[in-house]
């Protein structure tokens, strides 16, 4: 039986993982309640590397799917305790007591049941090897991923819910060790969560933050949280082209530009010494890293326009990446600016520029997400 814990994030440094000192603190106590077994961190490409060694082809591609980190450490922890066993532990628990992992049975914790009756958090959870209720949450996310599934909550998708209906329906009750979770606050705004072993009554452990993400461990760059994603409807990989209308560019485009069923119009001033800005819009989703193409959909009404398509940072207004194009006259076309996302980020301002004299139409901008290497 092993101890398990996950990071997944951006930008790894190579070998072991440097770590705040709330998480070693809270990885320290597992392996202290739980002598002799061994533990594992497992970062982004150790469970990239694990997946392609003891996994189907298609757990791997429903991996990559998954756009939000937090969605991939679901499906990561029932990987590793389908094949080895033990006992995993988000990186925000600190204990205070040790789980029976040597029991053999299922540990889980019963959760609010705020969204499904059956809901088990999965912010502790114990197995033996091959459990047929992790083979079955596994294939679920498959599923859930080849649908591009979304649920009512964001704990549908991957987490929680799913993980409460594959126990439900492959466990029976003495194949399982309970525990249960509480919120020590008693507040429908606030969390305390605190993990309680139903069997001993003992306090098990507590959860070091009170919100989603790991900000509040000290992770703040090459992360992100999965709540932004499900609410931008961009939890999967498929979930692109996303559509930005011109509707939502008009809300964010200069007082000159006018709007009609066809588009965004603009006329710029003939007077103008420099660039004008028509648009600039921070982009209404989070970026998980990868590469993308921005597609600007522009079409020239006048004697051929010089625009500029370019990505900048929100706070800091560094420029991620920059297209300058001359548009032939009368023509329609899509400008298409290549945009490397090496690390998670949900800040991304585009910015649209036309040269003085310029008379266009914009029907919107389309994004798009280069495919992974992986196929289902």
């Amino acid at each position: 039986m092993n101890l398990f814990s996950v990071l997944i994030a951006d930008q790894m440094p190579a070998g072991a993982p440097v770590l705040s000192p709330a998480i070693e603190r809270n990885i320290a106590s597992l392996r202290e309640h739980h002598p002799g077994l061994p533990h594992r961190l497992f970062d982004q490409e150790a469970i990239r590397a694990f997946l392609r060694t003891h996994m189907e082809p298609d757990v791997c591609w429903a991996y990559e799917q998954l756009l939000p980190y937090a969605y991939r450490a679901d499906l990561a922890r029932l990987c590793l305790l389908h094949q080895f066993g033990g006992l995993y532990a988000d990186l925000s628990v600190f204990f205070h007591a040790p789980l029976p992992v040597e029991a053999g049975k299922m540990i889980v914790f019963r959760d609010r049941a705020h969204v499904a009756p059956w809901i088990v958090s999965n912010t502790i959870l114990g197995a033996p090897p091959r459990a047929p209720a992790l083979e079955a949450a596994i294939r679920m996310i498959v599923a859930h991923c080849r649908a591009r599934y979304r649920g009512v909550s964001s704990l549908c998708p991957t987490g929680p819910v799913l993980l409460g209906k594959a126990i439900a329906m492959h466990c029976e009750p003495d194949q399982i060790h309970m525990g249960e979770v509480s919120n020590a606050l008693q507040s429908d705004t606030s969390e305390a969560l605190v993990f309680v072993d139903t069997v001993t009554r003992r306090l098990i452990g507590y959860r070091a933050k009170d919100q989603a993400g790991l900000a509040q461990l000290g992770l703040t760059e090459g992360v992100n949280n999965y709540n932004d994603f499900y609410r931008a409807g961009v939890i999967y990989a498929a979930d692109f082209p996303v559509l930005v209308g011109h509707d939502y560019l008009r809300r964010h485009a200069h007082r000159r530009a006018t709007a009609d069923a066809d588009g965004l119009r603009w006329e710029s001033d003939a007077a103008a010494t420099a660039l004008e800005t028509i648009v600039l819009c921070r982009l209404p989703m989070p970026f998980a890293a990868g590469r993308y193409r921005v597609l600007l959909a522009v079409a020239d009404s006048g004697d051929g326009s010089a625009i500029t398509l370019l990505a900048s940072a929100h706070d800091s207004g560094a420029q991620l990446a920059r297209l300058d194009q001359r548009l032939a006259p009368g023509a329609d076309i899509v400008a298409a600016l290549p945009l490397d996302i090496p690390a998670s980020r949900n800040d991304i301002v585009i910015g649209v520029l036309a040269a003085a004299g310029a008379s266009l139409r914009i029907t919107g901008l389309r994004i798009e997400r280069c495919a992974h290497e992986l196929t289902p």
